[in-house]
């Protein structure tokens, strides 16, 4: 009779790896015109491919001895996808996001963990002779491994939530860069993105826990679930990655539609305030209302007052304390009550109105105009429309 070699949660780690190959071909092929972000995504799933590997070859219930007796020699290669895939997660968001991205030399410490786990499985293992390999392979039990070992997991992981960490911060300050420059940001087209940096930064927050766990049980001779713990891990991430594959699949071309941002130039902060460019500017808007269009950008507004966007995007920082999206919504939602309160406009619904002062979204449009005015558009209406019957009444 042959010997099973794969279980139903060794083929979700297989599933993971099919996954992880094809996201890492798919990518590649749509960041043609960025051949950076191609390379450092590819690398990336294929860490993430490596991972699962490690698990099948250390922990499968089958594959576990097939590899002692076969593959002794690849014991602990595929761990290196543990140490690498923060790196390369964090080099490809920012790759996507900043033109001309380019490595710099503090980037390489970013890879002095790996070169020391290198270092050491080269030493302490893999200069062996193959028999013993099997020998100690086959002797080999977790409840006798050093503590040293899981505190070297838990450094690993947590190295891993670090640069998770890292890939949120330059998330938020990519959003807050293309609300200098946009009045509208539809993020539609980095939302496989985001998918991908909360679900891997939830899976790594994760391993944290079980690394935790595994010390526990062996300091304190605690009976943690860590088994059913890593089994819930390896499921999430199966699960996570056919969402990603989904998000890209509805928006195949999602990897070329991102804006490229530039750092701002903080010494423009120190300019003085021309009154007249204040006035130019705001008459500007009242009068043209090119803000009625969803589309106005920064670009639109310089190139109609015949300024530099980088000179509009500073007096609006300096004068106004807000960024180009906060000025222009100011605008919008006053256009927006003014519509509510015009007879012509009384058929008109919320959504009419919404769509006719240059918003593409209720929710952002609700909120915006409840940060500005103190209630929700539809409490303006009735509140103003209560306010009039009032008055008609008492006169």
């Amino acid at each position: 009779m042959q010997q099973l070699l794969f279980n139903t949660h060794d083929a979700i780690l297989l599933i993971t790896i099919y996954q992880c190959v094809i996201l890492a071909v798919a990518l590649f092929l749509l960041s043609k015109s960025q051949f950076k972000s191609g390379i450092f995504v590819t690398l990336f799933f294929l860490m993430n491919a490596a991972t699962p590997l490690d698990l099948l070859i250390s922990f499968g219930d089958g594959f576990h001895g097939f590899a002692i007796e076969h593959i002794p020699d690849w014991f602990y290669v595929f761990e290196l996808g543990y140490w690498l895939e923060g790196p390369f997660l964090l080099w490809y968001l920012r790759s996507l996001v900043y033109k001309n991205y380019r490595l710099q030399w503090v980037d390489l410490w970013y890879l002095t963990p790996f070169l020391l786990f290198f270092t050491h499985q080269l030493l302490a293992y893999h200069s062996m002779p193959t028999l013993r390999k099997v020998y100690l392979e086959r002797t080999h039990n977790l409840a006798n491994e050093s503590i040293s070992i899981f505190y070297i997991v838990f450094i690993r992981s947590a190295l891993r939530v670090y640069f998770g960490v890292l890939c949120l911060q330059e998330m938020r300050r990519y959003f807050a860069m293309m609300h200098q420059k946009f009045a509208s940001v539809n993020d539609a087209a980095f939302m496989w993105v985001k998918i991908l940096v909360y679900g891997f930064f939830a899976v790594w927050c994760w391993g944290v826990l079980v690394s935790i766990a595994l010390i526990l049980n062996n300091h304190f001779d605690l009976q943690i679930g860590v088994r059913e713990m890593g089994l819930t891990a390896n499921y999430f991430v199966c699960f996570l990655l056919g969402v990603v594959l989904v998000a890209i699949g509805v928006r195949s071309g999602s990897v070329e539609q991102l804006e490229y941002i530039q750092v701002p130039d903080k010494a423009s902060g120190n300019l003085a305030i021309d009154p007249n460019e204040i006035e130019l500017l705001e008459q500007t808007m009242m009068t043209k209302k090119l803000f009625l269009d969803p589309t106005f950008n920064l670009e639109m507004l310089a190139h109609e007052l015949n300024w530099s966007p980088r000179t509009l995007s500073s007096l609006i920082n300096r004068y106004y304390e807000c960024n180009f999206y906060e000025f222009v919504n100011r605008y919008r939602i006053e256009e927006a009550k003014r519509l509510i309160l015009d007879e012509k406009h009384k058929s008109s619904t919320i959504l009419d109105i919404m769509y006719e002062v240059g918003f593409n979204s209720k929710t952002t449009f609700n909120s915006c105009f409840k940060k500005q005015v103190g209630s929700t558009p539809r409490d303006f209406k009735k509140q103003q429309l209560e306010a009039a019957k009032n008055l008609a009444t008492s006169s």
